[in-house]
């Protein structure tokens, strides 16, 4: 309930039809909502979800801001793992196909620490819509903090198997995540450079870090 299906930030507007992470990392704000190692749950299904969108945009694009709306992304799944369960790979197919027929000027974007499959990512690409995948890597497992990051999250050697199954693609675009960044996983600026030419190197189109954070 407390978990809006649409929401409006900074960067992109979100959609949450489900909800729910069987991973368990311990910094994610999943945590305090309780929606960390539970199944992945529909809320909404995808052509009442595209209606909601649709009017949400239609509502907001009103006056001056519907040049700054009009080619908003849209973030698909910020409450669960999109790829981690069957459930949000058969949603978000169906969703991407319906927001590609109606709201295809706006790029989609999701965010997932799973290890990704070649024809769920080939499937996506035959749609023809612009999407985002953030690959969400710290690379604090590295560092032997494997219960940081608990259930079925990529090691750093998956995401960069991950990368290489976008090289054939041409609407589906693969970006490193690096969250969060701390001193205990980029503790100086060579550790920066070895991360970014590592994801560059295995075909991110850039590398994103938020969440700078001082203190433990």
């Amino acid at each position: 309930e407390r978990v809006p299906l649409i929401a409006e930030h900074d960067t992109w507007i979100s959609v949450d039809p489900i909800v729910g992470c069987p991973a368990n990392c311990k910094y994610c704000y999943l945590g305090p909502l309780g929606l960390r190692t539970r199944k992945a749950e529909i809320r909404v299904e995808p052509h009442a979800l595209i209606g909601a969108v649709r009017k949400y945009l239609h509502t907001r694009g009103h006056g001056d801001r519907y040049d700054r709306l009009a080619h908003t992304p849209v973030c698909f799944g910020n409450y669960t793992d999109t790829f981690m369960s069957e459930i949000g790979i058969t949603y978000f197919k169906e969703y991407a196909r319906l927001h590609a027929a109606s709201l295809g000027r706006h790029p989609l974007c999701v965010v997932t620490k799973a290890r990704l499959s070649g024809d769920d990512l080939a499937a996506l690409d035959e749609i023809g819509q612009r999407i985002v995948v953030f690959l969400s890597q710290s690379f604090l497992g590295r560092l032997g903090n494997l219960r940081i990051e608990l259930g079925p999250t990529s090691k750093p050697e998956d995401t960069t198997r991950n990368l290489e199954l976008f090289a054939s693609l041409r609407n589906v675009v693969p970006v490193h995540f690096l969250r969060p960044v701390t001193r205990r996983n980029v503790p100086n600026v060579e550790r920066a450079v070895e991360i970014l030419a590592q994801m560059r190197g295995a075909g991110a189109a850039a590398t994103v870090a938020v969440g700078l954070k001082l203190g433990p």
